[in-house]
């Protein structure tokens, strides 16, 4: 919620709410699209920051914590007077008990989040405050403030624009923040089909006070301009879904570029820590390779995708060590899934040896195996790997990955938690259950040679 209604007998009336800006669903669809379009490195480092947490599920997390935190709730909004032609920060964005402005506070977070020097605690709050805010920022009403030219009272983004909407009392700020998206079906697809018709790379240009005053000028254009009885209908919605489609998928590829530009770069080892490991990301998260028609299909219909990070760790001491150094504990979080939907795996690797290790996962396809996995259907035959006209096949069932990039060190005892969505090419096209595990070798010890996980089981249904 923008800002909430001062009188509670009309609030009693709203059955269209006055959710928070764009509404949960809104802000859901913003950081989907962006989730889609992280490269590798970030999206590694936004999980291991979300703790495996997807990105649309902290999306509206700056609302729920707004009441218990109060000095935050300027940072959902900027003030920009409705006659304005240009952003002010002094008149705009004047700090006060409350927080100053949502541009502002962008720029903080974006400087936290960027800073891996920084607590890995605060870094996950500036990337939630983050997610919210940018999206916050392009719903129009967060962005314009009309006053009442005799009394100079603001009318808090159209939250006092009392109207009906289908004939139900709400206020206008309500129906910008669900009310166009509901009624006028806008979800993560036809948001996408409006994507591939725009040039990314334009949508990106610009930068935060640019946003908000377009996102101004169009509270001007569309949002304010309704019928003197304040009835809003079809006609209303028809006029201006468009417009909430464009903010939503502008906002949704910003917040990517903007991720993807501060977390793009994976952390580099420490120069006396242990080698770690992931492998073949950037084939198989990056850019599409290029397959055929038959084989996408089979790609999107017949697999499922099993999302696994892999914990890379070498345990070498300065003398060499023959201690197994670690443990893997591996679980499902969604363990029944349709045909071609994505299966998210926690990963978590536990210190058992007696000196720190480094963990992490990186891109590396020049180095000598370390990590291998296995996908078995029910009667314990390994799924067999599809192919393409750019990697060729792997042993049935079975991938190997290394690494040598360090996102973090455990201490004796400690644990780590990781998780992702990557898209591995194994036929499961029957349903069923399948059974997947995780094997680390550790460089240099002949006596353990390699550390497995548990087997989890995962059901594909038609």
């Amino acid at each position: 919620m923008r800002r909430p209604l001062v009188t509670l007998v009309f609030a009693l009336l709203v059955s269209v709410p006055n959710l928070f800006a764009w509404g949960g669903e809104g802000h859901k669809i913003i950081a989907a699209i962006a989730d889609k379009r992280l490269t590798p490195a970030a999206r590694m480092q936004v999980i291991a920051l979300l703790e495996g947490t997807p990105l649309p599920d902290v999306a509206s997390w700056a609302d729920d914590v707004r009441k218990e935190r109060p000095e935050t709730s300027r940072w959902h909004y900027v003030d920009i007077p409705y006659e304005a032609t240009s952003y002010d920060a002094a008149r705009d964005c004047e700090l006060t008990d409350h927080g100053d402005c949502v541009i502002a506070e962008i720029v903080r977070a974006e400087k936290m989040l960027g800073d891996t020097s920084q607590s890995k605690a605060d870094r996950t709050e500036a990337l939630k405050f983050l997610i919210h805010f940018l999206g916050d920022m392009h719903q129009p009403l967060h962005c314009a403030e009309r006053r009442d030219p005799v009394t100079g009272k603001g009318d808090r983004g159209g939250n006092d624009v009392h109207l009906s909407f289908f004939g139900t009392p709400t206020n206008l700020h309500a129906v910008w923040e669900s009310g166009l998206i509901e009624r006028g079906g806008v979800n993560v697809d036809r948001v996408e089909k409006w994507l591939v018709t725009q040039d990314e790379k334009a949508l990106v240009q610009g930068d935060l006070v640019r946003w908000a005053m377009a996102a101004h000028d169009l509270a001007k254009s569309n949002s304010y301009v309704i019928p003197e009885d304040h009835q809003l209908g079809e006609g209303y919605v028809e006029k201006n879904v468009l417009t909430v489609v464009q903010q939503l998928g502008s906002a949704g590829v910003r917040l990517a570029n903007i991720l993807n530009s501060l977390l793009g770069r994976l952390p580099e080892a420490p120069q006396k820590r242990i080698q770690t490991g992931f492998s073949n990301l950037d084939r198989l998260v990056g850019p599409e390779v290029p397959l055929s028609k038959g084989e996408i299909a089979n790609m999107r219909i017949l697999c499922a995708t099993v999302l696994l990070v892999f914990l890379g760790i070498s345990a070498q001491a300065q003398t060499g060590t023959t201690q197994q150094p670690f443990t893997i504990t591996i679980s499902a979080e969604n363990p029944i899934v349709k045909i071609g939907s994505p299966v998210r795996i926690k990963v978590r690797l536990t210190n058992t040896s007696t000196q720190d290790i480094s963990i992490g996962g990186g891109i590396d396809r020049g180095l000598r195996s370390t990590y291998t996995y296995e996908i078995r259907d029910t009667n314990g035959n390994l799924a067999p790997k599809k192919t393409s006209k750019t990697s060729e096949a792997t042993t049935a069932g079975k991938e190997i990955d290394t690494a040598t990039v360090v996102l973090a060190s455990l201490k004796p005892g400690e644990t780590s938690f990781e998780a992702a969505e990557l898209s591995f090419p194994f036929d499961m096209s029957q349903p069923g259950k399948y059974t997947i595990q995780l094997a680390r070798s550790i460089p240099g010890d002949k006596t353990h040679g390699q550390v497995k996980s548990n087997a989890i089981t995962v059901t594909v249904a038609p």
